[in-house]
């Protein structure tokens, strides 16, 4: 995945809200894909 860096005066709830906030994004994005029928990136699921 990537490789983030905590900034020194971020604590973790910032850092939970983004990768919360990211998941929630691609999650989304995952299932509009499968909705509109595009090629997904993996086809485990």
């Amino acid at each position: 995945m990537w490789s983030l860096s905590r900034a020194p005066s971020s604590g973790d709830s910032d850092y939970e809200s983004i990768a919360v906030f990211a998941t929630n994004i691609t999650t989304k994005f995952l299932q509009q894909a499968q909705r509109t029928g595009a090629p997904a990136e993996s086809d485990e699921q």
